[in-house]
């Protein structure tokens, strides 16, 4: 835009002023996962409800086109169960589905996070094992990871002063839980 400014200074006359105004064009981003899977097909939003619809109990599953869009456009986290029913519909994995939604999850600096994947849980889990320091505790009764009762034995041999607690909500379900609770009681005889 060209205007004509008030005259001013000295011999009183008006500048001449310009001002450019650049507008970018927005240029559209990648379609996410989830979105892409759904427009592969050639579907609607209506059309993937339906998909949902006809995976639910009574055929009604609760999930509006506004909910797909969100998923699929990352302004809204799936839930889990909702994810299966999406890798169900798709043929494809939660990774495959999921990783790019997720990969904000992580950045909360030290306050609580949200871990979707199998994997991150149990890096997680790992983590607060090794780093314990003076308690550890750990509560349910359907652990069966290996790894994670082991790191938990290795840092109960190598801390005899860590505190340690283990809270069942039931008896143990599976074997490799049993066993872990038996060596706990070796390594830590009360």
């Amino acid at each position: 835009m060209i205007r004509k400014t008030e005259p001013s200074g000295l011999l009183g006359r008006g500048d001449w002023e310009v001002e450019v105004v650049i507008r970018r064009q927005a240029t559209p981003k990648e379609p996410s996962p989830l979105r892409r899977a759904r427009l592969e097909r050639g579907w609607t939003l209506e059309k993937a409800v339906e998909a949902f619809d006809q995976r639910s109990t009574g055929g009604h599953s609760g999930v509006t086109p506004t909910m797909v869009s969100g998923w699929g456009l990352g302004q809204h986290t799936t839930s889990h169960a909702h994810r299966k029913t999406l890798c169900a519909i798709y043929g494809k994995s939660i990774d495959e589905l999921f990783t790019r939604q997720d990969s904000h999850l992580g950045d909360h600096g030290d306050g609580p996070q949200l871990l979707a994947r199998y994997a991150d849980l149990n890096e997680a889990m790992l983590t607060v094992v090794a780093q314990a320091r003076e308690c550890l505790i750990v509560t349910g009764s359907r652990s069966r990871s290996t790894g994670y009762l082991q790191e938990i034995e290795t840092a109960l041999a190598a801390s005899p002063a860590l505190i340690f607690y283990r809270v069942l909500h039931g008896p143990p379900h599976y074997r490799v839980l049993r066993d872990h609770l038996a060596r706990l009681l070796e390594i830590r005889d009360p």
